[in-house]
């Protein structure tokens, strides 16, 4: 019992550090500045999401209006997300080897991921404008 008191107490002393707010432009550690590039790519991956969303429902209507023997779009838009996942993917973990086993690596694999992801949903998203 007296165990599970103090896990309690160490909760109840820790709730108020976890309750700050990250301040990401003034992250002084390498732990907050990896949180904040986790973060940047987390906001990133939404609007490529809801971009991706878009851009499938534009790929649906182009298809709509075309015959048959010339639909693919959607098809074609779902493949080369998924080739591009893989090639962001590598190409994020490359840039991690400039700090391989070290506390910064995490970060410049977020970074990298995220600035891939932002430029992938504008490439979708001047797709979806062309019409």
């Amino acid at each position: 019992m007296r165990l599970i008191s103090l896990s309690v107490v160490m909760a109840l002393f820790a709730a108020p550090a976890l309750a700050q707010e990250l301040d990401c432009n003034n992250a002084l550690t390498q732990s907050d500045m990896t949180q904040c590039a986790y973060q940047g790519w987390q906001y990133a991956d939404g609007d490529l999401n809801a971009t991706y969303r878009l851009a499938v429902s534009w790929a649906k209507e182009t298809d709509a209006s075309l015959p048959d023997d010339l639909k693919g779009a959607e098809t074609a838009l779902r493949e080369g997300q998924r080739a591009w996942i893989t090639v962001r993917d590598k190409t994020c973990e490359l840039a991690g080897f400039v700090a391989r086993g070290g506390s910064m690596e995490p970060s410049l694999v977020y970074a990298c991921m995220e600035d891939l992801t932002r430029a992938r949903s504008e490439e979708l998203r001047s797709l979806t404008e062309m019409n």
